[in-house]
């Protein structure tokens, strides 16, 4: 529920959020010096007290500065996917699910996502850049309103596992290293495979606008930003 926390932290408004943990747990310490917390002391139970505060925030590591995105950022990115892919892979931003069930699913599928493409061309996209989420409304009338960018993320990583027909990463390693991230099967991974191209993309979670914010095509298209649908 790492992720939950954090973005209601985030919402809240408030200086910090803390946690306590028994040295001990050294995975569990690990896992919150990764997002960016401190130990600050110990409580009069023996615990570490992990401090994170928006004053401090490093914005040179996406996982320490998570769920914030740095705003002096020069270039950002879209990423374009199904509705039926989006909607499994972003529970938080999908449009008609409730609440209880939104925090189930997140809990399950972690911050990290794993994103898998068959471009045509090569990727344009760079480590540390944001991206927006662009959710492809698949039925047959209203796109332009039902299009929408639903959520931002973060690039950390970046796999080139073909290029023009030749492999980079071997199949055992590419379904190994797309795990439990993304909304594809193993047998289904080793479909995508077959492709010439195939690029698999690390984005951390950092958040969604939400129903009623979420930025629809037809804004996108009066303001200039697309020609046709991504």
């Amino acid at each position: 529920m790492r992720g939950v926390s954090l973005w209601k932290w985030r919402d809240d408004k408030a200086e910090d959020i803390y946690v306590t943990v028994f040295e001990k747990h050294y995975e569990l310490i690990s896992l919150f010096e990764r997002f960016g917390f401190k130990c600050v002391g110990m409580n009069s139970r023996g615990e570490c007290v992990y401090l994170k505060s928006r004053s401090t925030i490093d914005y040179s590591d996406p996982y320490k500065a998570f769920p914030f995105i740095r705003s002096d950022f020069s270039k950002a990115g879209l990423i374009p996917i199904f509705e039926r892919f989006h909607d499994r892979l972003f529970p938080y931003s999908e449009l008609k699910i409730r609440k209880r069930e939104i925090e189930e699913e997140t809990a399950g599928n972690g911050v990290a996502k794993v994103y898998i493409g068959t471009p045509y061309a090569s990727m344009h996209y760079e480590i540390g850049e944001p991206v927006g989420i662009y959710r492809i409304f698949e039925g047959d009338s209203g796109k332009t309103y039902k299009s929408a960018v639903t959520s931002y993320c973060t690039i950390t990583k970046i796999d080139v596992i073909k290029n023009n027909g030749r492999a980079t990463m071997s199949l055992v390693d590419f379904v190994k290293n797309a795990g439990n991230k993304t909304v594809f099967t193993p047998e289904e991974l080793a479909g995508i495979y077959t492709k010439n191209n195939v690029v698999m993309l690390e984005l951390l979670y950092n958040g969604f606008f939400g129903k009623g914010y979420n930025v629809i095509h037809k804004d996108l298209k009066e303001q200039g930003l697309f020609d046709a649908h991504p």
